[in-house]
C-alpha cells in the first residue's frame, strides 16, 4: 500500500516489489518445498514430472498452511 501511494502511476513498480518480497517470504520458510516447485514445474514434461509437479505444489501449500497457523 505504501508503495502504491508513493508511485500511483507505476502499478508495475509495486506488482514487481510485492512479488519478489513475497517470493523471498517463501524461500526463507519454506525453501526446499519452493526449490521442488521450482525445479519440478519449470516447463513441460513427461506424465511423471507433472505428477512431480503437482505433488512439490502440494507439499509448498502444506508448508504454506503450516507456517500460516503458527
Amino acid at each position: 500500500m505504501q508503495c502504491e501511494k508513493r508511485h500511483p502511476t507505476d502499478r508495475f513498480l509495486c506488482s514487481y516489489l510485492s512479488n519478489a518480497a513475497a517470493l523471498c517470504f517463501v524461500s526463507v520458510i519454506c525453501s526446499s518445498q519452493l526449490e521442488d516447485v521450482q525445479t519440478y514445474c519449470s516447463s513441460k514434461g513427461t506424465e511423471a514430472k507433472r505428477k512431480l509437479c503437482k505433488r512439490a505444489q502440494d507439499d509448498l501449500d502444506a508448508c504454506m498452511i503450516a507456517h500460516q497457523k503458527s
